[in-house]
């Protein structure tokens, strides 16, 4: 109990407890999103190590990921980088975030989770700030009325939490797919000092006032769009080898997600962020595997 609770922070490990009390619960077969309520669950079953087949989209994708410190390039901040979004029978990975499932928990598993962070960032005059490396516990409930994702992480580099919760829902509209998402990230006062605090030694030889940030609670609303395309792989010059591979042509879409988050009197009043509100987004071409 002493690990967790370094681990993710007394609370975090008061959120563990309470999710792991649905391990012993009875699960019951042959639900699906047709006839189940949020009162059952579906016929979870521990991961089989050896199951390696992929299931979800793979693609390369152009991040505008802008952070809250007001540096010369941070609102220009792109890159390109792999898109994940799937799983196998073990592992899994969602955009940012990686790790293995373990324990069936109602309508998903207790998961070892990691999580790609950009936060850091170089200010003139302020010690570097390294990128976090948040490490802990999450579970991904996939529910007959959408998706929720809840992750606790201890950040190595900072010795803060990190907690969030985010809430996916799914739209089909004329051959498109639209997936609104609604959340909250929390992060401890070490978590918050070291991406926007000012040390009274950093500010008695900088251009910054000295800065002492509480704990954050951030709000995230978030959309992203879907839209399938069939490619020409004939007028490439290229076909599969067999006629049974299992490579579609029409398995190509275009991912499309825009990211809004609010910053609060924690993170705002920072010296380092000259902005309450930040916006982030992703263009991607995908292919989805099923």
């Amino acid at each position: 109990m002493k690990l967790i609770k370094w681990l993710l922070g007394g609370a975090g490990a008061a959120l563990l407890g309470v999710v792991s009390t649905q391990v012993q619960a009875q699960l019951a077969p042959g639900l699906t999103p047709g006839n189940a309520s949020l009162n059952d669950a579906p016929p979870i079953s521990a991961p089989n190590w050896g199951g390696a087949h992929w299931h979800g989209d793979v693609g390369l994708a152009e991040y505008a990921m802008p952070n809250w410190v007001s540096a010369s390039n941070s609102a220009k901040k792109s890159t390109v980088l792999p898109y994940l979004f799937g799983q196998t029978e073990v592992f899994f990975a969602r955009v940012d975030t990686f790790g293995i499932k373990t324990l069936p928990i109602g309508w998903g598993h207790l998961e070892l989770a990691g999580r790609l962070s950009f936060e850091g960032e170089t200010v003139p005059g302020l010690a570097p700030r390294r990128n976090p490396l948040p490490l802990g516990l999450g579970t991904f409930q996939e529910t007959p009325v959408g998706g929720f994702f809840l992750h606790a992480f201890h950040d190595s580099v900072s010795g803060g939490q990190l907690w969030d919760f985010n809430y996916a829902a799914e739209f089909d509209w004329h051959g498109l797919g639209f997936y609104p998402q609604l959340g909250a990230q929390w992060r401890s006062a070490r978590y918050v000092n070291h991406l926007v605090g000012v040390s009274a030694s950093e500010a008695l030889h900088g251009p910054w006032r000295a800065y002492s940030a509480g704990a954050s609670t951030t709000p995230v609303l978030a959309l992203a769009v879907q839209m399938p395309f069939s490619l020409p792989l004939s007028a490439l010059g290229w076909a599969p080898i067999t006629s049974s591979s299992s490579f579609s042509p029409s398995s190509w879409s275009l991912l499309m997600e825009w990211r809004r988050k609010w910053a609060d009197a924690a993170m705002g009043h920072s010296p380092l962020v000259p902005r309450r509100v930040l916006d982030d987004g992703m263009l991607s071409v995908v292919y989805s595997f099923e």
